[in-house]
């Protein structure tokens, strides 16, 4: 049997093509029977009663699945009322509490989703991957394969992953199972190792079309443009069907200014897919094009295609101020607020008037400027990010979008003294919530570097009383927790924890959780830690700080390989740019260190930093 992809011959019963494992399509619908079975000269009439005898009894299934559907539906909506029936009358006894119910049954529901969807796409490529095989100990891959499997049944996907990382080692050629294991770390943002598995599989395929389309991805999102142009254009030269491939160099030349061929390769995209993503680009490129009429037509379709698109609202008003549309401009720029009141760019109340105005477009041409500054950050060039935007500072006095980019990038360089003073500066101006929030934020890291443990109480509290929202409220209790864990008022940190926890919304609860654990480590209960740990990394699996807080609680419990596994992964992490403070990365090496002569020393493991 030859492939309809490779053209290669198979044997005859194969159900993939060994080389290059596309399943090869047979006639496994022996319900339809053979032609052997008919009589040759009725054997029109005869196929057609065939056909119909079959799709009869189909419909007959399909009727019978419906009604079954029916009746789960029925089922699902009654257990459904009485789970919230019950809920609500523990929630009135104050037996559990309404919000982390919710929050807890949220996340146990997309937990299961997840599950289920690596099952389901480990399921799609087990085949392949045990078909690809040319290694020399067949059972040994199996096996590890298969205990792989069950582990990613289980929901225990790093363990899996670990014994099919093993199973590659004994199959280095195996592109299929290099290829898995690369998507899988890309989709869990380990850029690192999702680069070293897509290069491993295009070693022996280098025509893979999905490999070099992730590569290229890899290759965007760490900031090495050459590389993924590269890697893209050799993915449509394989494949122009698909239309990421296409938008993802028609980002990169937008950003890199090259407006010609970003127009040429979205236009491509388009093509393919009207998704509302491309439409936005296109708009941007056309409207740095000089054609606002175009731009907004696009705009305008982008919002139709998603209403909450909000920074196709933001960009349409700057179309309008061009066409001098003011009253148009104005409506688009209240939707961008309605969306996102701390909205950087519409930093002070917006009226319309021609002050506010120039003040729009002025700061449109300072985010630009900017724009510059964080791609430098994101490549680690801290030095760059800092020199480049203390220039645009000298010419923008006093702007605390300036100041506050500016003092990020101090932060992650480290330099926390003069980031606190940048950070007062803003302060002392009238700033929205977002960026005040943020100033206050860095003052409270460098008051903490400092050992400045009362101040930064005081600090907090001073945040809270300018912004009272929830928001702010959350992250002010969330901050005293901590500090007064450092100041060893724990039975205060716990209930600023808890305070924190009951008012947070989805986007703080993660951090309230950590603080909350926190305190339950330093009152000595390890369990009840590790447990609020464990929910706060499922709302945020990324979040350095609870991953520390994690591997001190695993080291308290003896659980010392969990621990050094953790704590690895932090080193790791800090090496691909993530934000993280120097006395944390100087704990993490203490204890790795301590670990490491755990076998031939009693030394207590050292005190964790905070």
């Amino acid at each position: 049997m030859y492939c309809y992809v490779c053209g290669f011959y198979n044997l005859e019963d194969a159900p993939i093509c060994s080389n290059c494992g596309t399943r090869l399509i047979t006639n496994a619908s022996p319900r339809f029977g053979t032609l052997e079975e008919f009589d040759k000269d009725n054997i029109i009439a005869q196929v057609f009663s065939k056909f119909e005898s079959n799709f009869s009894d189909l419909f007959e299934e399909m009727g019978e699945m419906k009604r079954k559907i029916g009746t789960l539906d029925q089922d699902v909506v009654v257990l459904r009322n009485g789970l919230l029936s019950l809920v609500e009358i523990l929630s009135e006894k104050d037996l559990i509490q309404r919000d982390k119910f919710s929050h807890i049954w949220e996340n146990r529901i997309l937990s299961d989703i997840q599950n289920k969807e690596e099952r389901e796409r480990f399921q799609a490529y087990k085949e392949n991957i045990l078909m690809m095989f040319h290694g020399r100990n067949r059972d040994a891959f199996e096996q590890l394969v298969l205990e792989a499997e069950s582990l990613i049944e289980d929901g225990e996907l790093d363990e899996g992953l670990e014994l099919l990382e093993k199973a590659l080692k004994k199959d280095p050629e195996n592109y299929r199972l290099s290829f898995y294991l690369g998507q899988t770390f890309y989709m869990r943002s380990d850029l690192k190792r999702a680069r070293k598995f897509f290069q491993k599989t295009l070693i022996s395929h280098p025509n893979d079309y999905d490999a070099n389309l992730f590569l290229g991805l890899v290759h965007n999102d760490t900031g090495e443009i050459e590389e993924a142009v590269e890697h893209l254009n050799k993915a449509v030269e394989i494949s122009s069907e698909f239309y990421l491939p296409f938008f993802t160099l028609g980002t990169i030349f937008y950003f890199d200014g090259n407006l010609k061929l970003a127009d040429v390769f979205l236009g491509m995209a388009l093509e393919r897919e009207k998704l509302p993503e491309i439409l936005f680009f296109m708009a941007l490129v056309k409207k740095d094009m000089n054609q606002p009429k175009k731009a907004e037509k696009l705009l305008l379709k982008t919002i139709e295609t998603d209403p909450a698109f909000e920074d196709a609202y933001y960009y349409l008003g700057m179309v309008y101020l061009e066409l001098g549309w003011s009253r148009k401009a104005q409506e688009m720029f209240e939707e961008v607020l309605q969306l996102n009141p701390s909205r950087l760019e519409l930093v002070r109340p917006f009226e319309l008037d021609d002050e506010s105005l120039a003040y729009v477009q002025h700061n449109e041409e300072i985010m630009k400027l900017l724009d510059k500054c964080d791609k430098f950050a994101e490549r680690r060039e801290h030095y760059r990010a800092i020199a480049y935007c203390r220039g645009l500072l000298a010419v923008e006095t006093g702007n605390p979008l300036v100041m506050v980019h500016l003092a990020m990038y101090l932060v992650d360089s480290e330099q926390l003294e003069e980031a606190a003073l940048l950070a007062e500066r803003i302060l002392s101006q009238d700033v929205p919530e977002g960026m005040g929030l943020a100033a206050y934020s860095i003052r409270h890291s460098a008051l903490k570097a400092a050992g400045q443990m009362e101040e930064a109480v005081g600090l907090a509290h001073e945040m809270m009383e300018r912004y009272p929202s929830d928001y702010a409220k959350t992250l002010g209790y969330v901050h005293l927790a901590m500090d007064l864990c450092e100041l060893k008022n724990l039975s205060d940190a716990e209930e600023c924890a808890k305070t924190g926890l009951k008012i947070s919304d989805r986007d703080l609860r993660h951090h309230a959780l950590d603080a909350l654990a926190w305190v339950n480590y330093r009152k000595g209960k390890m369990e009840k830690a590790y447990e609020l740990l464990e929910e706060s990394l499922s709302l945020s699996p990324g979040n350095p700080l609870a991953l520390y807080h994690l591997g001190i609680v695993l080291l308290s419990m003896k659980r010392r390989k969990e621990a050094e596994q953790i704590l690895k992964k932090l080193l790791e992490l800090r090496e691909e740019g993530s934000p993280f403070p120097k006395h944390l990365i100087m704990s993490i090496r203490e204890h790795l260190s301590a670990l490491k002569k755990h076998g031939s020393s009693d030394k207590k493991d050292p005190e964790p930093a905070e």
